[in-house]
């Protein structure tokens, strides 16, 4: 019994990491696709940065629900897992606004996570 229970739990555990494992993906290839196609239009960095911020809107509200709700789960306050999400996903940003120029230059590009 206590064996199935714990086997149930592992396996609900797993199924969220996944979930938001998913999530995290989807919001990444998304943010990399967006560059992609800036880049086969040669648009400036600065054009880039603006257009960035507004890409992947489900993406993005998708992965930082699983985010906040992450943090509530270890104990933040709201106010903190929201803060701590919000600044996840600009690093995810700014992984390709940095890139971006070098991108361009080189004429190379980002690939996509599998």
């Amino acid at each position: 019994m206590i064996t199935t229970l714990v086997t149930m739990a592992l396996a609900m555990t797993a199924a969220k990491a996944d979930a938001q494992d998913n999530a995290r993906k989807a919001f990444n290839n998304c943010i990399i696709k967006t560059t992609i196609e800036h880049l086969e239009k040669s648009v400036s960095q600065s054009d880039f940065n603006t257009a960035i911020i507004a890409a992947c809107p489900t993406e993005k509200v998708k992965y930082r629900e699983f985010l906040v709700a992450s943090e509530i789960r270890y104990g933040s306050k709201r106010s903190e897992a929201e803060k701590y999400a919000d600044e996840e996903l600009q690093m995810m940003v700014d992984v390709q606004t940095g890139a971006y120029g070098d991108y361009l230059k080189d004429k190379t590009r980002p690939g996509l996570e599998k």
